[in-house]
């Protein structure tokens, strides 16, 4: 039976650890709570079910009942950086649903960025920068200016400073529009759908790391800013431009040995890319 065509109920999780371990389909998606119990939770317009009685656990010595269950802090303190991390923190959320792969990320990631450099296209044509180089630089690209490279050379230099010079503001224009293009883009997906045009292409998703739910306009902001924004903010600034540069490569990559497979901006903003 394909997913498409299962009736909403409880199923064998397809990311749990054993048999036991049960997913609730609502028909289009698995919901993120995996129970061993499927009573335990009720999901939107299930059956309602008799709900076990569940025996009180034993807590002895004064020990943290997350503790004594699983044998590690509870996760309800806070995701910092100090704190420990179980083995299956890199494969799955606290609740059970499985974390996007690197390869998944990075593929949405390129997807991402065809979408924000077509659109710098667009955004260039309609501020006229595009029809300004053409006429500033075609003629000197053309066979007869290749004849000699040395003269075609410095003449593409002259040109160059001329067109930064005589369209500078445009330039800054373009510059800030991008910027808030992509801030749009980015922002708004993530809070409103918790996913861009290549996540849902490569079928991840942000969410919150503890507990199921969409990522607040705060953290889907902040992990726009310290990725994106900040480094092109500061990528002119004189001792700050190589940091600027290396720093979206760094989080980018971040995922791959981290306990958690977080990027530093999903540290920040309390996230994590999840299939789905």
């Amino acid at each position: 039976m394909s997913e498409q065509s299962r009736e909403p109920g409880w199923y064998q999780d397809p990311f749990g650890t054993g048999p036991e371990d049960r997913r609730y389909w609502d028909g289009d998606t698995w919901l993120a709570v995996q129970q061993t119990q499927p009573a335990a939770f009720q999901a939107p317009g299930a059956p309602q079910q008799p709900q076990p009685v569940q025996p009180e656990p034993q807590q002895g010595h004064g020990a943290h009942p997350s503790e004594q269950q699983e044998g590690w802090p509870d996760q309800s303190r806070g995701l910092g950086w100090g704190q420990p991390a179980s083995p299956d923190d890199r494969i799955r959320t606290p609740d059970g649903v499985e974390l996007a792969t690197w390869g998944r990320r990075f593929g949405a990631y390129v997807v991402d960025w065809i979408v924000i450099q077509l659109t710098t296209l667009v955004i260039a044509g309609a501020l006229g920068l595009i029809a300004a180089a053409d006429e500033a630089f075609a003629p000197l690209l053309s066979g007869d200016a290749a004849a000699d490279p040395t003269a075609a050379s410095a003449a593409i230099d002259e040109a160059y400073v001329g067109f930064l010079t005589q369209h500078s503001g445009e330039l800054i224009a373009l510059s800030f529009l991008t910027l808030a293009a992509s801030g749009a883009y980015h922002v708004v997906l993530v809070a409103l759908r918790g996913r861009t045009l290549g996540k849902r292409l490569l079928g991840i998703r942000v969410r919150l790391r503890d507990r199921e739910g969409l990522p607040i306009w705060r953290a889907a902001l902040s992990r726009w800013l310290l990725h994106y924004a900040m480094p092109n903010l500061l990528a002119g600034v004189p001792g700050l431009g190589i940091v600027a540069g290396m720093f979206p490569i760094v989080d980018g990559l971040w995922p791959l040995w981290d306990a958690r497979r977080q990027a530093i901006h999903d540290k920040l903003a309390k996230t994590a890319v999840v299939r789905g």
